[in-house]
């Protein structure tokens, strides 16, 4: 298959050396983290913030690796995922960072509800993990993240079910109050109730030409290419070629998108 020899950069920001330099770095802090964990540097208390950075750096990498043209199909590709996966699994407590909270008189409010950082965060696991086609157990710790949070989404679960087929429709969703999460994302969810292959389509073209990279706005992710650290990975939206291969749809008319990662559907 193509994909499996493409050597040249799939980004269209950053040329193959910026991303060698990446990889490299973020692969250095990780083993960094890995080697603080084992002397027991980290305080208890700082262990769940740890566990996010880390997971975030494996998430980085999964992106980098695809913008420089790397074959995603590998074992060390999985490892990787797999690697996110057990430290979810660690990270997880009540109410952590990627779920809403803010303050209310004296209390402390919390939702059931993901942040748009976390929101997206989830879409991407989610989606790799069926682009990728990973195994049932790393998935399900996904699934069980999500369960855990109490976040019922349309779009997380047309994602889930599609690898858990028997899972129970959810009725509503449980959005206690608004959040910019539809505003932002709804006509995906719009998009995968179409029936008309033709029509779904062209809403997913017009998605990634109009609406992706304007909603990262606020997020940390909006204009990293052009920061003066490297920071940047990509601004790849997985969750448009896992609809894609979902729906089983034609992507022809936007393969060539610069923030559609073709070569994993």
């Amino acid at each position: 298959m193509e994909f499996l020899k493409r050597k040249k950069v799939r980004d269209t920001f950053k040329d193959k050396a910026y991303f060698n330099r990446y990889i490299k770095r973020r692969n250095e802090a990780i083993k960094i983290w890995g080697a603080k964990y084992k002397e027991g540097a980290i305080a208890k208390e700082r262990t769940s913030a740890s566990k996010k950075i880390e997971i975030e750096s494996y998430l980085f990498l999964l992106k980098a690796k695809y913008s420089r043209g790397d074959n995603m199909f590998k074992k060390e590709v999985l490892d990787m995922y797999h690697n996110i996966t057990v430290l979810m699994q660690e990270y997880w407590h009540k109410y952590h960072s990627n779920t809403i909270k803010f303050p209310e008189g004296n209390e402390t409010i919390y939702l059931n509800q993901y942040s748009t950082w976390g929101y997206l965060y989830i879409l991407d696991i989610l989606s790799l993990g069926i682009l990728l086609n990973v195994p049932n157990k790393d998935f399900n710790i996904v699934v069980d993240f999500v369960d855990k949070d109490e976040v019922k989404d349309f779009l997380i679960e047309f994602l889930i079910k599609h690898r858990i087929p028997e899972r129970t429709p959810i009725k509503k969703e449980s959005y206690e109050r608004f959040y910019d999460i539809n505003d932002k994302y709804g006509v995906l969810k719009t998009i995968i109730k179409i029936e008309d292959k033709t029509k779904a389509q062209k809403e997913l073209k017009k998605f990634l030409e109009k609406k992706w990279y304007s909603s990262l706005k606020d997020t940390g992710y909006y204009n990293q290419h052009i920061s003066k650290f490297d920071v940047y990975s990509g601004y790849w939206c997985f969750v448009t070629a896992a609809i894609v291969k979902i729906k089983g749809l034609d992507d022809s008319n936007f393969k060539d998108n610069p923030y559609y990662p073709k070569d994993l559907v």
